[in-house]
């Protein structure tokens, strides 16, 4: 059936074949939880996970029965969803396959129980299990998205919105079952994808069946939670616009304009005034942080970049008439709108970051590495310490989250280096490079440059800490190095150490 084309009733359908099939195979494993006098974890996992599974599906198609109408932004996630069921639903009956002793009831429930146990401990059907812990875990969170509409129709608070959305995002966002390459046990195939610009490869995990399907699931609840949460955002309701339950409206049922290309100007630009492209910019500026503040930051990511645009436009046209006999103030103009846009470039990359996801944190060390690449082409007299430095430790950060140990180390030592050199020292923001970079020597098992940095903080920017006892101090200063207390020096070296990093106590 063609996704643009899903209706509810497809769904409810799907939902019930699915309850059926786990409630059979639940019923089936809970005969070893009643009648033996001892249970093995793994059946009782089993047994747990599609005991849940069936609880999610039960409820979803009770939501969907409750309010069988679609909004427009609602059809796409629907129709993922019933995908994600289509596929747990096959992976049930691949494990009713693999294991037939779920259904089997001629045999010895104690030889059962062995045989199952023994099955379950194959790797195929290890694997297969954690396709339905996710597909689970999915269905669950699909609970939410399928009651955003219903949380609309029935609250004009923004706010209880709100906070529905963040709860929602966070759960998506921290899910193990959601985030590509966190619950790999096993290495798996990758790709590497050749960056022409640094002739570099990025190493990127190959994406399996299941992942796909739960990006793209999480796509569509980006959508709809966008949806939702921008509602009466610019006056205009989105409930005006829903689709009947048996509506057969898709895609491509619709006229194909965009066969028509007909255009007496094609070289006209097509572009707004200044003064239009400033009030869509503040506009978009504004989503994007209400996006942000509900933790939509995928969504975040694509308005900002569309703002990124806009401020390109808007650079492109001529200097406010205002301003246009004024040397100088065109100058001024010129160089603000440019560091405006560097500045959005920049917390695009912390947008990405924020969504913290494999891909999205390619796409921002993807973002980081071109603003970069700018900041050391520029003039002497034109250098942004701060910024330089700030880019060289958000992608040292990235690097060592990646475990890119050399990376991360070489691009940690810039920016603390670079934060040095900045007038009025910043204290706060050097030692911030300064701890993380003692945590990437650690890693690196460096233990005596962490320490000994981890002391240069100390001196340097806590001027004010526990100084060595006077006892301790004559001893060190005594001529005779003999005479030395050292079971007393290292103890005071052992405890302050210890105050600084609970790792050596």
């Amino acid at each position: 059936m063609n996704p643009h084309s899903m209706d509810v009733l497809s769904v409810i359908t799907g939902t019930a074949q699915l309850i059926q099939l786990a409630g059979s195979l639940a019923k089936a494993l809970s005969r070893f939880i009643v009648r033996t006098k001892y249970i093995r974890d793994t059946i009782g996992e089993v047994h747990d996970e599609i005991s849940e599974l069936q609880i999610a599906v039960s409820e979803i198609k009770k939501i969907l029965e409750k309010r069988p109408k679609q909004l427009p932004f609602e059809r796409d996630h629907h129709a993922k969803i019933h995908r994600i069921i289509q596929s747990c639903h096959a992976s049930l009956e691949t494990l009713a396959r693999e294991v037939p002793e779920l259904k089997d009831n001629t045999g010895t429930l104690e030889r059962m129980r062995r045989t199952i146990e023994h099955s379950l401990k194959q790797e195929r059907i290890k694997d297969l299990i954690q396709h339905i812990s996710s597909y689970k875990a999915v269905l669950q969170l699909s609970l939410t998205t399928l009651s955003l509409g219903a949380i609309w129709d029935t609250t004009r608070s923004q706010k209880q919105i709100e906070n529905e959305i963040r709860k929602l995002t966070d759960a998506i966002r921290m899910s193990p079952h959601l985030s590509l390459g966190r619950t790999k046990k096993r290495a798996t195939p990758s790709i590497h994808i050749h960056n022409a610009e640094s002739e570099a490869e990025e190493v990127v995990p190959e994406e399996s069946a299941l992942e796909k399907e739960i990006r793209d699931w999480r796509i569509t609840a980006n959508d709809v939670a966008t949806a939702v949460s921008l509602n009466d955002f610019d006056g205009a309701s989105v409930d005006s616009r829903s689709i009947p339950p048996n509506s057969s409206v898709s895609v491509e049922t619709l006229p194909l304009y965009e066969e028509d290309t007909y255009d007496p100007e094609p070289d006209h630009k097509d572009v707004p005034n200044s003064k239009i492209l400033r009030c869509q910019l503040d506009a978009n500026q504004e989503i994007v942080q209400y996006l942000r503040k509900c933790g939509i930051f995928v969504k975040a990511a694509s308005y900002q970049q569309s703002g990124i645009k806009l401020m390109e436009q808007l650079l492109r046209i001529d200097t406010p008439p205002e301003i246009n006999y004024d040397v100088s103030a065109r100058v001024d103009f010129k160089h603000a709108s440019t560091e405006n846009l560097i500045d959005m470039k920049e917390e695009l990359a912390d947008i990405f970051l924020q969504s913290e996801t494999v891909e999205t944190d390619l796409e921002a060390k993807t973002v980081l590495k071109s603003l970069l690449d700018d900041e050391v082409k520029r003039k002497a007299d034109q250098i942004d310490e701060g910024r330089r430095s700030r880019l060289y430790h958000k992608l040292g950060k990235l690097y060592f989250k990646q475990n890119n140990i050399i990376q991360a180390e070489k691009f940690l030592k810039r920016a603390l280096e670079g934060r040095q050199r900045i007038e009025p020292e910043p204290c706060e923001l050097v030692e911030e490079s300064a701890e993380l970079l003692v945590q990437v020597l650690q890693e690196k098992q460096a233990l005596d440059e962490a320490r000994g940095l981890r002391e240069w903080v100390r001196r340097e920017l806590h001027a004010d800490a526990t100084l060595p006892s006077p006892s301790i101090a004559s001893h060190m200063t005594q001529d005779n190095a003999s005479s030395i207390d050292l079971t007393c020096a290292y103890q005071w070296c052992k405890e302050q150490g210890s105050k600084c990093n609970p790792k050596f106590n």
